[in-house]
């Protein structure tokens, strides 16, 4: 729900503890309803996005702030882009500009990059397995950024179901600072998905790493976190050999008959 801005009175220099409890934004599977910026927290896995879950103290965005797990049941595993901090030390805008996922049926699957870390973290059916998205997200990651000459970092990317429809399709991709997440009904099919999963890579650079974007009225800016995502994912997808030139002419076909249709 919407929740008034709290005021807290007290002394100077007071230590302040305040607790509270993250409520489901979803009692099923949420297909077309799913919003990013809502969380799922059902009783056998949750899914959430930074925003979704965190009280945020006005103003002190860029206030030093740490992360700790608490307790799950034994058999959960769980899962974060916050797990790279180290000493579990950042500010409070990393904090909340970041994604989880937990549950006794998560699925890890490790690789390396360079000297960096790459986790895939998935749960649900889905028509492949977490190992063959993992080979999917490895060969972009290698791909990007060798086309920006960077060295790769830490990075997570988290797959959450939001169920079965009897027809279309719902998928959403959100771009973290070292993290993107992917919520999806299971109809989702990785053969299609690589303009999907390197547009998502892209936002590491458009616009993490290139100045970000407005606190306030973020879509008048998408012409970069956006536009330059789409643009610099299908090329670099067609100059590493992901693609074929077939596939890229294929591809801006379809970008054409949407901007036709709109």
């Amino acid at each position: 729900g919407d929740y008034s801005r709290p005021v807290l009175h007290h002394r100077s220099g007071a230590r302040i503890r305040v607790s509270y409890r993250v409520t489901s934004a979803y009692d099923a599977d949420p297909g077309f309803s799913y919003e990013k910026g809502r969380p799922i927290v059902r009783p056998g896995w949750f899914f959430v996005h930074g925003e979704s879950v965190f009280a945020i103290p006005q103003g002190r965005e860029g206030a030093p702030a740490s992360f700790r797990w608490g307790r799950f049941p034994s058999a959960w595993k769980v899962a974060s882009d916050l797990d790279h901090l180290k000493d579990w030390r950042t500010t409070v805008v990393n904090i909340v500009d970041s994604v989880a996922i937990g549950g006794p049926d998560l699925v890890v699957i490790r690789r390396t990059v360079g000297r960096a870390p790459l986790r895939i973290a998935t749960r649900g059916q889905w028509s492949f397995t977490p190992e063959a998205l993992a080979d999917s997200v490895e060969k972009i990651v290698r791909a990007e950024d060798a086309f920006w000459g960077d060295e790769s970092t830490p990075f997570l990317v988290a797959m959450a179901p939001l169920g079965h429809l009897s027809s279309g399709l719902m998928t959403t991709g959100t771009g973290r600072t070292d993290a993107f997440s992917i919520a999806s009904t299971d109809a989702f099919e990785l053969a299609t998905a690589k303009r999907f999963l390197a547009h998502e890579y892209m936002h590491s650079w458009m616009p993490e790493a290139l100045g970000l974007m407005p606190r306030s009225n973020e879509a008048v800016d998408y012409w970069l976190s956006e536009g330059f995502s789409d643009f610099l994912a299908s090329r670099i997808l067609l100059r590493s050999g992901l693609w074929s030139l077939e596939d890229y002419a294929g591809d801006k076909n379809d970008t054409l008959l949407r901007y036709a249709m709109s």
